[in-house]
Formats: structure tokens, C-alpha cells, sequence
């Protein structure tokens, strides 16, 4: 987290996808599910989507990333708190918004 806010790439090991999942899955780190956006119609796990952000923030394309890593929190934060982040997202950024 250190480095992205930095604004430097993921460091090693965690530049790795296979690397970064593995660490995850031999953890203890607690997994929940939560009904996705915008239905609910199943779930999936929230932090399988945090640690899908990191992989989003080494796109060449820094559109294509941004994109990419809000339709990652909105699964973060599932059906009942997708839209509540986006408009905190909305909020920091106000170029974002239609004029």
C-alpha cells in the first residue's frame, strides 16, 4: 500500500498475481461473502476483490485501471454499500461528475 501511495508499482512478491493469491489463501485473514451489485442474485468474497485492486493499478492504461478498480470496490463493498461508495468516490473527485 506503501508503494501505490507513492505512486510506484506493487513490489515484489505481490507484483505476482499467483504470488499475492497464494499469501491470501494460506493466511488466516478472515473471508466473509456479501450479495453483489447491483442485485444480490449470489455473493462473493470482498477481499478477493480488495486484492484484485492491486492487480487493476498496474494497467499501462490509467483509465482502463481507474475503471477497472471501481467495479472492483463495488463488489468490495457489495449490494447494500456499492452505491454509497461511489458516491464518496464522486465526492473526492468532483471533475468526475456530468456537467
Amino acid at each position: 500500500m506503501a508503494a501505490l501511495r507513492r505512486g510506484r508499482p506493487v513490489p515484489p512478491p505481490f507484483d505476482d498475481p499467483g504470488v499475492a493469491w497464494q499469501i491470501l489463501y494460506n493466511s488466516s485473514a478472515p473471508r466473509t461473502s456479501v450479495p453483489v451489485p447491483p442485485d444480490g442474485d449470489y455473493e462473493q468474497c470482498p477481499q478477493n476483490w480488495a486484492i484484485t485492486t492491486l492487480f487493476h493499478t498496474a494497467a499501462a492504461d490509467s483509465l482502463t485501471a481507474a475503471l477497472d478498480i471501481l467495479v472492483a470496490l463495488a463488489f468490495v463493498h457489495g449490494r447494500d454499500g456499492y452505491q454509497q461508495v461511489f458516491t464518496e468516490v464522486w465526492a473526492t473527485f468532483p471533475q468526475l461528475s456530468a456537467s
